[in-house]
Parts: C-alpha cells; structure tokens; sequence
C-alpha cells in the first residue's frame, strides 16, 4: 500500500545532506499551478555564521527519504548533494525564520 504525508507534516522536516549531516528544514513547497505538480522544495539552511536563515530551492526530484530501520528517527529526509553544494546555490537571506 503506498503511503502519503500531509504537506503539513512535511514542512519543518530536518533535512539532512548526502553525507548524512543536518543541512537545513523544509519551508516550502513549490507546485506548476498548471498541472499541480511538487516541482520544488525550499530549504533554510542551518546559519550560525549571521544569526539568520539562508533560502535555498532545490528541484523536488534532489530529495530523497531514507526508510532504513536504523535511522534515527524510522524516516529521514536528505537532499542527494553535499552541504557546500548547497551552500554555492542561489538564496536569498533573512534575519527571521519563516
């Protein structure tokens, strides 16, 4: 049976990078008005260097869930690049979490 999550319960996920290393939280969905479609995910990066919170957007398919038993916690999602990739991506800064 195949499961579905509420966008409600996704935002605010930690994020974690390839390396399995806390990169960021979920902010935000971007769907094609057109067909309706997830075709984006907004992620705030962890920033201790400003005290503020840096945005990036990854395309929905750069994300990915790991369902392995040992995980902590049972499910835990990560963007299949490496922090500093993330880092180079165009953001836009904040002095306020969203």
């Amino acid at each position: 049976m195949r499961v579905h999550e509420s966008l409600q319960q996704l935002l605010d996920t930690a994020i974690f990078d390839m390396n399995g290393v806390r990169s960021g939280r979920l902010t935000d969905v971007l769907v094609d008005p057109r067909d309706g479609r997830v075709e984006y995910a907004q992620i705030a990066l962890d920033s201790s260097e400003f005290g503020g919170w840096r945005y990036v957007v990854v395309p929905w398919s750069a994300l990915g869930v790991d369902r392995e038993p040992a995980a902590e916690p049972s499910e835990r999602w990560f963007v299949k690049v490496r922090r500093e990739t993330l880092e180079r991506l165009a953001r836009f800064e904040t002095r306020q979490p969203r």
